[in-house]
């Protein structure tokens, strides 16, 4: 048998199935047929889209989650001290080409690597590397061009080894995003002097559907990388394992995460032997996925449930006690949020994972969602997450501005700064958060988009210049902060941004994420001009 489901306006539960809106707007009536729901299918997703019904929905069954429920935004939370972190001046890491959503990961020796898409037209990948603490950056890869590999040129991955491979350095691999087809893949055994590259399609051919989407890496071992990806149909995140350092790697291993909306970067605890990424679904539902055998199978558990979906990736870090933290911004409110995990509750993070499955149900001990943003910050978006060091010790970027409004829209006026905001005591139920700016000026005006190609539809068009994302990361060699961001060199009330120049700042003072205080290791020239 069949059930045949009414969806209207106001999305009522019918014939006791839970209908919830995902995204969009009912605008009339909409009939449905779905299998009939029994213990066998207990979570169907209907996905209906056309240019004229823009909506998804899911139904279930199963009743919604208890949750841990993201609290309303506070506007003015006050900041706790600083204590005197501060960043240097922007230094450029990329001087020939734009490089949109920059990523920035930092290896055990202090080496700092950004990527960036170029786009696909270009069909070509690039990388940067310093070897200073952030003063200076050069290209990887082979004079002049300096590129990865050839057939990319969209989303970017880093990952490094955990342990030094036979000449003495931490193993490099790299994917480059094609057009939605798979991956460029590159490794280095020597920091990026000499690359060898698997070519476009490196991460060979997926075994369990089409269309790949934004991919993150991670090692496991000194030549054992992981490869996440959102497989566009079915759609879930689907992981491949390389074994010789990320230069090719084998069919789909695993299911990490089922339908998710989209998924964040992957972590590895060296110490516990866990690999975890963070992912929101299409419910607004936080969740992490994670394995306890290198990516050979996942479980999941539940962190919140917000009023709106995430602006943003969901990012997640853990320090050095194994405490596992989660941050992400919320659409209509634009507020930052995090939540922590204590270890000992890790190992409560079991529900099965399958294709296509259910959504997690279990909260392990999340604690409740802590705004992140404080005194005159109002729209808030894209934030990252570094932990890496002494427990209770994070940090978290985001893109801010004292503005109030939607910043999808081209109509919404702003000026943005990059901010960095800093818990000495996240794992605290009262965490507070200190917060500063890290640019010394603002770095771009009015609309920032998230809404991926839907930008250009909206009247005005929302400015999607800088992309998805920008990063923060920890250097465990010298004990500080760096944040990669992009500086569009845009005006005030101009469309959209020129270019996306890959600019970085370090922490200079303040205290570390490696539970010491950090030090200007300059003298100061002058203090005023």
């Amino acid at each position: 048998g069949r059930k045949q489901v009414t969806i209207t306006a106001g999305a009522t539960p019918v014939e006791n199935v839970s209908i919830v809106p995902v995204s969009g707007n009912v605008g009339g009536e909409l009939t449905i047929q779905v299998a009939s729901l029994t213990a066998t299918a207990p979570d169907i997703r209907v996905h209906y889209d056309t240019a004229q019904f823009p909506s998804q929905f899911l139904v279930s069954d199963q009743a919604p989650p208890p949750g841990n429920v993201t609290p309303p935004g506070v506007d003015g939370l006050a900041s706790a001290p600083s204590g005197g972190l501060a960043f240097s001046a922007s230094v450029p890491a990329e001087h020939q080409r734009d490089e949109s959503e920059p990523l920035i990961e930092i290896n055990k020796d202090g080496h700092m690597f950004t990527c960036g898409p170029t786009g696909f037209s270009n069909a070509s990948d690039y990388a940067q590397v310093s070897t200073d603490g952030g003063d200076q950056f050069h290209l990887l890869g082979t004079p002049p061009r300096g590129q990865q590999g050839a057939g990319g040129g969209g989303d970017c991955g880093l990952a490094f080894g955990t342990r030094r491979n036979p000449q003495g350095f931490y193993q490099y691999a790299y994917t480059g995003l094609g057009p939605l087809t798979g991956f460029v893949t590159t490794t280095s055994a020597n920091n990026g002097r000499n690359m060898v590259t698997g070519g476009p399609f490196g991460n060979g051919v997926t075994n369990q559907g089409g269309g790949a989407d934004r991919q993150w890496n991670v090692f496991v071992d000194e030549q054992t990388v992981l490869l996440n990806y959102n497989q566009q149909a079915p759609r879930n995140v689907v992981v491949q394992r390389s074994t010789d350092g990320g230069l090719t790697y084998g069919p789909i291993s695993s299911v990490g995460a089922p339908t998710p909306l989209f998924p964040g970067p992957m972590r590895y605890d060296e110490a516990r032997n866990i690999v975890y990424f963070p992912w929101d679904s299409f419910e607004n539902h936080v969740n992490l996925s994670i394995s306890r055998d290198r990516g050979l199978t996942w479980t999941a558990c539940h962190v919140a449930v917000n009023d709106g979906p995430a602006a943003g990736f969901v990012t997640a870090d853990h320090d050095r006690d194994g405490n596992i933290y989660v941050s992400w911004a919320v659409e209509g409110s634009y507020h930052t949020y995090m939540s922590s995990l204590p270890a000992a509750k890790v190992a409560g993070c079991n529900d099965p994972v399958r294709a296509n499955g259910p959504q997690p149900t279990t909260d392990p001990g999340w604690s409740t969602p802590v705004q992140v943003d404080r005194d005159d910050v109002r729209t808030t978006v894209w934030p990252w997450l570094a932990a890496g060091g002494a427990p209770g010790r994070v940090a978290v970027t985001f893109y801010g501005t004292p503005n109030d409004g939607n910043p999808n829209t081209g109509a919404f006026k702003a000026a943005w700064d990059v901010y960095v905001n800093q818990s000495l005591n996240a794992l605290s139920p009262t965490a507070t958060f200190s917060q500063v700016k890290a640019t010394t000026h603002p770095f771009h005006f009015d609309s920032i988009c998230l809404n991926g190609l839907g930008c250009d539809l909206s009247i005005p068009a929302g400015d999607r210049s800088m992309a998805d994302f920008f990063a923060i990361d920890w250097n465990p060699k010298l004990d500080r902060l760096s944040v990669v961001f992009n500086r569009p060199n845009k005006m005030p009330d101009e469309a959209s941004g020129h270019v996306a120049n890959v600019m970085v700042v370090n922490q200079i003072g303040g205290p570390t994420n490696g539970g010491a205080t950090a030090t200007p290791t300059r003298p100061v020239v002058r203090t005023s001009s």
